[in-house]
């Protein structure tokens, strides 16, 4: 159910994508083939007024305008992220579900080195190669121990990264202590 009302929500918001957006895109450094490549199921980028929350989540209306993409959990629309271009790096989505962009990459313990952005704009000059992490107190970071290598756009993003895995490694404690079954003897 959700689905589909997701879906119905990305090709509204989709209709107002012109010729003058994908300009404007083009000078951020994304382009129409870009976009062609990050096509699943549903156009790549819409547009939309939207009011953000502190949450982490929006809804449609407020005063100002934001693009959106579909998130997918592998090929299934799950949620849908805004973000505007004057501050790429901060992003809602419209349902909380979502932990990343290109999630299917980073479940993927098979692709040997995942390339993480810094932003949903990023992730798009990439043509959607890669993921963001939109996220960061997502249980399934803990998973991305699994990779051998994980390349990050910006030493940031590496320095970020490594600081949650590092934090969800539940390490036991370990304790010197004398072994109470041996009884020295003087």
């Amino acid at each position: 159910m959700r689905t589909a009302v997701l879906k119905k929500e990305m090709i509204a918001v989709a209709e107002a994508v012109d010729q003058r957006l994908l300009d404007y895109l083009a000078r951020l450094g994304v382009s129409e083939s870009a976009l062609a490549r990050t096509f699943i199921d549903l156009p790549p980028i819409g547009l939309t007024m939207a009011q953000t929350d502190r949450q982490g989540g929006w809804e449609p209306g407020g005063n100002k305008r934001y693009f959106v993409q579909p998130v997918h959990d592998g090929r299934t629309l799950i949620d849908l992220v805004v973000w505007r271009p004057d501050e790429p790096h901060r992003h809602w989505l419209r349902h909380g579900i979502a932990w990343a962009l290109g999630e299917a990459e980073l479940r993927a313990v098979v692709s040997a080195e995942p390339m993480l952005h810094v932003s949903a704009l990023d992730w798009l000059r990439a043509a959607g190669r890669g993921s963001v992490i939109l996220d960061w107190g997502a249980p399934e970071l803990s998973g991305l121990i699994a990779h051998r290598t994980i390349r990050c756009a910006t030493p940031a993003l590496a320095t970020a990264l490594s600081t949650i895995i590092e934090r969800r490694i539940r390490r036991p404690n370990i304790i010197v202590a004398p072994n109470s079954s041996i009884t020295q003897k003087g």
